[in-house]
């Protein structure tokens, strides 16, 4: 099969080398002045107070915390003359372990992202924020008299005691109020935890509990720990049941893909998996293929 198109390896009559080589030139120089503009003035206002653990030139390092489907997580900052740059594990926070995840990550791009909003709109048109608490006053003193019928409140997950407070404030005073919680991205999981360095079988149910799951940085070192090999303990399995592939799949030894809806009867083949994956022998780092524990006609009704 030919390649390329015909003619496209031979030099046009129209235009010469030396030609080329000068609008070749253009164009880098227009690219270099393009990109010497002139960056916006800003102003620095030095502290009437210097703050003590402000010094300049020097960074700081403050624990903080980044919320992923409503669970906190635990980091450290590094900030220089107030702008975080870097985000990092907190070492002891008992969710992370000194491990971040790429969400939070990216939360510290978000600081600087050129599309968030910088003033409050109404509409099209910059408002205030006093305006807007105005706004709301006037919708809820017209929700008085029905006790809150037509207050609806969309929250995505969450776990703050703060907020669940300020909720169960606004629930007794519309107590006809109603407050939706949902997730688009992230499934709602179990806030239960699992102590999965303990685990030697591990059955996943259309769980990506090493990826898309508030708990996966301890879910994942716990997970790590129980796969290391070594003289007196004996590495954990996975099995996965899941309608797309994950990461969490991509590790198990054995993944079968099955609809959600499937799941109690994958559920009740688990208890077969269990007891016979129980008298296998321990695995081991030169184990090559995974034993075969449920035959294709029991894949096939999943």
């Amino acid at each position: 099969m030919n390649e390329f198109a015909s003619g496209a390896s031979e030099w046009p009559s129209d235009l010469s080398r030396r030609e080329f080589l000068r609008l070749s030139g253009a164009t880098v120089a227009l690219a270099g002045l393009g990109a010497c503009t002139k960056q916006p003035i800003e102003k620095i206002v030095p502290h009437a107070k210097q703050p003590p653990e402000m010094i300049p030139g020097k960074p700081l390092h403050f624990a903080s915390a980044t919320t992923f489907n409503g669970y906190a997580q635990g980091i450290l900052v590094t900030s220089r003359e107030g702008r975080p740059i870097k985000i990092e594990g907190n070492p002891d926070h008992p969710a992370s372990l000194g491990a971040t995840t790429i969400w939070a990550q990216a939360d510290l791009l978000d600081l600087y992202d050129p599309d968030r909003a910088k003033t409050v709109m109404h509409g099209d048109q910059p408002s205030t924020w006093n305006d807007f608490l105005r706004d709301v006053d006037l919708a809820l003193q017209a929700q008085q008299p029905t006790g809150g019928a037509g207050i609806r409140i969309l929250s995505e997950s969450f776990t703050s005691p703060t907020l669940q407070a300020q909720l169960q404030v606004l629930l007794q005073k519309f107590p006809r109020a109603r407050i939706d919680v949902w997730n688009p991205i992230a499934p709602d999981e179990s806030p239960l935890r699992y102590d999965l360095s303990k685990a030697r079988v591990i059955v996943a149910l259309d769980s990506d509990f090493l990826f898309m799951h508030p708990a996966a940085l301890r879910r994942a070192r716990d997970f790590a720990s129980s796969r290391r090999a070594n003289e007196n303990a004996a590495m954990s399995r996975l099995y996965v049941a899941e309608p797309t592939p994950t990461i969490t799949g991509s590790t198990s030894q054995r993944a079968i893909f099955a609809r959600s809806r499937r799941n109690s009867l994958v559920a009740s083949a688990s208890c077969r998996w269990v007891k016979e994956v129980s008298r296998l022998p321990p695995l081991t780092p030169g184990f090559a293929r995974p034993p075969r524990i449920c035959s294709r006609t029991e894949t096939r009704a999943l």
